[in-house]
């Protein structure tokens, strides 16, 4: 009897080794989602043509509109991570840019479509 119990315990147990070894597929469902999530930051160069300012109190974030060399207009919103460089690459506040500064946006395009700055570096 304690034969058959340890047989029985062992196979259980080589069983459940064997299943957690084994690998996993994905579903369908789970590659077209994975697919939509944005996984490359973009980036973007030009002329700071409008700023504002976050407000708590009404619940919105910071946000710029950038004009590149191409003449295309670009929204960013600023997210809590968002990080603001000068041209040495020193942190600053996002209250030291102002309008006509030069600079780089990288960014990620969200599911919403908003473009989220993930930093933006003043450029000489």
């Amino acid at each position: 009897m304690k034969n058959i119990l340890f047989m029985a315990g062992a196979l259980l147990l080589f069983a459940t080794i064997v299943y957690a070894e084994t690998p996993k597929t994905k579903s369908l469902s789970a590659i077209k989602k994975e697919n939509k999530v944005a996984k490359l930051i973009e980036r973007s160069q030009g002329k700071i043509e409008a700023l504002r300012k976050a407000d708590e109190s009404k619940g919105t974030f910071g946000a710029l509109t950038v004009l590149e060399a191409d003449g295309k207009k670009k929204d960013f919103e600023l997210i809590s991570k968002t990080r603001v460089f000068s041209a040495n690459s020193r942190l600053i506040n996002f209250s030291d840019l102002k309008k006509g500064d030069q600079v780089t946006v990288l960014y990620v395009v969200t599911l919403k479509g908003m473009n989220e700055a993930v930093s933006l570096t003043q450029t000489p």
